[in-house]
C-alpha cells in the first residue's frame, strides 16, 4: 500500500510514474466503487483504495474515501 499523506490541502505521495509527488489538491471524484481521481494542481492521478491508504487510513469503497479527504 501507498500512503497519501493529506495536510492543508496538499497531498504528498510516491508516484512510480511521476516520481514524489507534493501538490495542491484542486478536486478529488468518485470514478467507480473502488477509483477515484485526485486532481491536483500539476496533474490528475487515478487512485484505486485497494492500493493507497489516506493518512494511514484504508477504505474498502472510493466514496468513503471522498467523503474522508472532504473531512480533513
Amino acid at each position: 500500500m501507498i500512503d497519501i499523506q493529506i495536510q492543508n490541502g496538499r497531498a504528498s505521495f510516491p508516484s512510480s510514474v511521476l516520481g514524489q509527488i507534493d501538490d495542491e489538491i484542486l478536486l478529488f471524484e468518485v470514478i467507480d466503487e473502488t477509483m477515484l481521481h485526485l486532481h491536483l494542481s500539476q496533474s490528475v492521478v487515478l487512485i484505486s483504495v485497494q492500493q493507497y491508504t489516506f493518512n494511514g487510513e484504508q477504505f474498502d469503497t472510493a466514496q468513503e474515501a471522498v467523503d474522508h479527504i472532504s473531512n480533513l
